[in-house]
């Protein structure tokens, strides 16, 4: 038994024998308090109601009913967990007060999917004539249970009151046809879908958010080479049949491991052939419109979310595009914010903002600990404070890998360690977690540039044997910014892409960690420009950058060969050994493998047209994607700016020096 201060809630708990969805409601708790107190108490849970009050410390017993359905269940199918989908509901911590709406939104749901053409209902002579048919065959396990999915759906802006949201789906883990099926069906990066606002704002395109509605009873009808499948209702998930009807599937339904691929199949069709937008050839979920000589528009599919571009000629396409499918919702990008898969997209003039304020403040949490038990630091996490670990870590790493570079670090950290955890480690994830919940509201910043004064940046760290095992966490941010920077001025910065991570060769000297850091991050940095380029240019062909690398440089992106396009890219780091390196013609010491590598960076920036430039470690925005606990000041400035600058090297060695000559050292 361990201490706690609030009622036992077995959604966070792990191992449980029993899913959560044959849990009934009701809740007995016996308690002994830290007094020496026992108390009874009786209670419902669930996971959607208001945050239960804590109390003084106890320890004890709860109890939960089971319900019998469960019980009944065939032998090994009650011991699977089911694992909760966000904000998902059971039938079992349904109110009879709320139960109502429920069969309202279920019926609804249902009907939807009939009306689309999606299933077939057969009477029921017809489904016991088919029942038959497939037993001499010994086909049944061609008939599929479905249910109904009921889940509490997130609000549009931060705050907001969540609704109910009913899903029709089959089980898919139940299809007999899915070991002979392709379901491979790609998803948008962020960092791509960064570089494709960029060039939006650039461009002064309008932006529209579109989420298709029951996108996958919209695709082309559903062919399977070894027969049809069927569905059948499962404690009443197909509303207003009776017991001994099924339904044959016609199209794509959610829960069908092809379904996806089946729909993303059909809208990529329509898109290009009917519309004739172009498929990156970088990213397969980015669709551009160019014309003889500019870029019209631009379509990022995430599933069945859309996130468009473009100016009117790109507008006409999407008028198409409404008249084809039906669009649950379709939302200007504007002030007021729109969401678009887990991200909330705002835009003020040319400037389009990215913030998980909502995620962060409603679903970030840490691990809560009582005070006896954090003052053992040293002791090792029980397996109850692990499961509550995994969520606080999952949480993190969505955050830090979405719209929140400063928790990078800490999530990749973290995550790595987490099967070596003590109290004290979980005492720091605490302090992380709190810091990053105080700043919910900062958000990316993604700011149009004119026309040739966009510049590509790259700003490297790592550091030296810090990470698990001995390794070296290193990372870089992607910028954009106006070339003004490079004059020594405070000018417009974007940060497009970061990353924060082991670097895979284990290094002997910080050198050498700088010096992997950076090769990694230029070579991120030049994955996004050919990306924009691509998207900017109608005359950029893929398959000639290699040769024209080799005549030209980077700077040969285009046919029209205008090197400012894309010329003084730099590469920022705070290693003095390695800016030194790179800035002078030296071979790099005696480490010929650190030496190899510092030749290799050396070619590459010469090829970019680019720079290497040095800034003082206060003044280095990565080094919050390097440490648990970096400094993050330089970063959260330019993410809520929007601009950054660089001091010359003389002149900040020059202040560095007599900052010595009066302090006796050097400010870390």
């Amino acid at each position: 038994m361990q201490w706690r201060k609030s009622l036992f809630n077995p959604t966070a708990a792990e191992g449980s024998p029993i899913p959560l969805r044959a849990l009934k409601k009701g809740r007995r708790t016996r308690k002994v308090t830290d007094a020496g107190g026992v108390e009874e108490q009786e209670d419902v849970w669930s996971l959607f109601t208001e945050k239960e009050a804590k109390s003084r410390w106890w320890k004890g017993v709860t109890e939960f009913q089971v319900d019998k359905h469960y019980l009944q269940c065939p032998s090994g199918e009650v011991s699977q967990k089911k694992k909760r989908g966000e904000g998902e509901v059971f039938p079992h911590e349904i109110s009879e007060t709320e139960w109502p709406e429920w069969v309202k939104q279920d019926k609804e749901e249902f009907d939807k999917v009939v009306n689309s053409g999606g299933l077939k209902i057969l009477s029921v002579a017809e489904s016991k004539a088919v029942k038959e048919k497939l037993r001499q065959e010994g086909k049944l396990n061609r008939i599929l249970p479905s249910r109904m999915v009921r889940r509490y759906k997130p609000g549009d802006a931060p705050g907001a009151p969540r609704s109910r949201k009913s899903r029709f789906c089959l089980r898919g883990d139940r299809d007999p046809d899915a070991a002979f099926l392709s379901r491979f069906a790609p998803t948008v990066t962020t960092s791509n879908l960064q570089v494709l606002i960029q060039a939006a704002m650039n461009k002064g395109f309008e932006g529209l958010v579109g989420d298709l509605k029951s996108a996958f009873t919209q695709s082309l009808p559903l062919v399977r080479e070894r027969g049809p499948i069927y569905c059948k209702s499962v404690d009443g998930s197909m509303p207003g049949l009776e017991d001994e009807q099924i339904a044959e599937v016609k199209l794509g339904v959610y829960g069908l491991c092809d379904a996806p691929m089946h729909w993303r199949k059909t809208l990529v069709q329509f898109i290009t052939e009917k519309l004739g937008y172009k498929q990156s050839s970088l990213d397969p979920c980015t669709y551009l419109l160019h014309g003889r000589d500019r870029l019209h528009g631009m379509i990022a599919v995430e599933i069945d979310d859309l996130l468009m571009f473009g100016d009117d000629v790109h507008q006409a396409k999407v008028e198409t595009l409404k008249k084809r499918f039906t669009f649950g919702k379709l939302e200007k990008l504007d002030e007021k914010g729109v969401n678009f898969n887990g991200r909330r997209l705002k835009r003020e003039g040319n400037t389009v903002f990215i913030d998980m304020k909502a995620f962060v403040e409603e679903r970030l949490e840490g691990v809560e600990l009582r005070k006896e038990r954090m003052k053992m630091k040293d002791e090792k996490v029980t397996d109850e404070e692990m499961g509550l670990i995994r969520r606080t870590c999952g949480f993190l790493n969505w955050a830090g890998r979405e719209g929140r570079p400063d928790a990078a670090a800490a999530a990749s950290m973290f995550s790595s360690l987490m099967t070596q955890m003590k109290v004290e480690d979980v005492l720091e994830l605490n302090k992380v977690v709190a810091k990053i919940k105080q700043t919910s509201e900062l958000a990316l910043r993604i700011q149009g540039f004119e026309e040739g004064r966009m510049r590509w940046g790259v700003i490297s760290d790592a550091s030296w044997g810090n990470a698990k095992g001995g390794k070296t966490q290193g990372g870089h941010l992607l910028i954009t910014f106006d070339k003004s920077m490079l004059l020594g001025e405070q000018a417009p910065c974007n940060v497009l892409h970061w990353k924060s991570g082991k670097l895979q060769r284990t290094v002997n000297s910080t050198l050498a960690a700088e010096t992997q850091s950076l090769a990694r991050g230029v070579g991120d940095m030049l994955w996004m420009m050919v990306m924009y380029a691509e998207m900017v240019n109608p005359e950029f062909r893929i398959h000639e950058w290699r040769k024209q690398i080799r005549g030209e440089g980077y700077t040969a992106f285009t046919k029209y060969e205008k090197k400012e396009e894309i010329a003084d890219a730099v590469a920022i780091i705070d290693a003095k050994s390695l800016y030194d390196l790179l800035a002078h013609e030296t071979t790099g010491g005696t480490d010929k493998r650190t030496a190899l590598d510092v030749q290799v960076l050396r070619e590459e920036l010469k090829e970019l047209n680019g720079r290497i430039r040095w800034v003082d470690h206060l003044h280095m925005p990565a080094d919050a994607l390097t440490k648990k606990q970096g400094h993050s000041e330089m970063l959260v400035k330019i993410l809520k700016t929007g601009s950054y600058g660089i001091t010359e090297e003389a002149a900040t060695l020059h202040s560095r020096f007599e900052e010595r000559q009066k302090a006796g050292y050097n400010r870390r």
